[in-house]
Parts: C-alpha cells; structure tokens; sequence
C-alpha cells in the first residue's frame, strides 16, 4: 500500500505505516541553508519537489538546552563526528533545518575569493561576486540578516577583536537572522587572514 505525498507537509518516518508517493520534478537532499534555499526557488520556478532530511523535524518544545539529549537529537553521529585523527570535532547539523538550527543563525556570504576560483578555476558560470552580490543582499533581506551588535558580544568576542586589529587582518562582526530569539554572549567576530 502506498500514501500520496501531501504538498506542504512534513511527513516525518517513523510514523509512516506504508510507502509514500509522488512524482516530482526535483528531489533535494538536505533541508539546510543550501537545501532550504534550493527548494524554495525550485517551487517559486512552479517545479514540484520534494526535500529529504535524516534528522527529525524539532519544534520550540523539542529544545530544553541539556547537551545530553540536544547533541545526539541534533548532530551527525551524536555530536562525536571527527576528522580520521580525531583532531578537529566536525559539527554538521541533523535535522529540518540543518546547521542553522544551532550555529547561532550565522548568515554568510561566500567569499569572494571562492567564488573567483570557482569561476577561474572550474569553469562555474553565473556564480561569480558580481552576479552573486544582488542575489546575497536579497535573501539576506528576505532573512531579515543584520550584522550583531556590540551588546551581543563578550569578552572573549572583545579578545579576538583586539587580535585581529594587532595582527592587522581584516575583520569584524558576523551577521545573523535572529529575530524576537533571546540575546546570546557568544556573537563572535570573524577574521579574514587577508591584510
């Protein structure tokens, strides 16, 4: 037996008692910042799709900020994920919504830099700083994104800031997309190597 797939909805597996189906245009894998976006304008260009995601869909009530129960919940392998040599801690987000659910709804561009390469390098069309910087500016308006202010950063964030100052990189204040959330200390600042 098999269930239409209902437009809109979350269906979430572990309740589904038989096989769901649908014919779409597209499948996106990964309902993260990139899988989140990627789907929106696939459904605004009038295609049916369909987003996939291994974690589960959490709601305000499903937080209750005890790390015993939020990282295995929210991240790859229980929050353990790691390089082979264990050296650096990967946290990759699982679930509706991917790494934004917790990386403090950081909203970044990619850097210019990248996107060069990717165009000088791999050949990539339409992706290049100047085609990519009205598109940034509109969905960072549509996120409501404004860069952290001073009374979101603490004195490690003041720390890094006089660092990079001595250091003479360039840096500043991240931005992020909360809006009505409560106010956090750990509004980092970002350096950039490039003097």
């Amino acid at each position: 037996m098999s269930l239409p797939l209902d437009a809109g909805r979350v269906h979430e597996g572990r309740g589904l008692t038989a096989d769901l189906t649908a014919e779409v245009d597209a499948v996106v894998i990964g309902t993260g910042a990139g899988g989140a976006m990627v789907t929106r304008e696939l459904a605004r260009a009038g295609l049916a799709v369909v987003a996939l995601e291994e974690g589960g869909h959490h709601t305000p009530r499903d937080f209750n900020q005890r790390e015993e129960r939020m990282l295995p919940l929210l991240f790859q392998d229980g929050g353990g994920r790691s390089t082979d040599d264990l050296a650096i801690r990967l946290l990759q987000g699982r679930g509706v919504g991917g790494s934004t659910v917790h990386n403090t709804n950081l909203c970044k561009r990619t850097p210019e830099a990248i996107l060069t390469l990717w165009r000088d390098q791999y050949g990539v069309s339409g992706a290049s700083p100047e085609a990519m910087a009205p598109l940034f500016a509109q969905v960072e308006e549509e996120l409501s994104v404004t860069l952290m202010g001073d009374d979101l950063r603490n004195g490690h964030n003041d720390l890094l800031r006089q660092a990079v100052e001595a250091l003479g990189w360039r840096g500043g204040p991240l931005a992020h997309n909360r809006v009505g959330c409560q106010k956090s200390s750990a509004a980092p600042t970002m350096p950039n190597r490039t003097p």
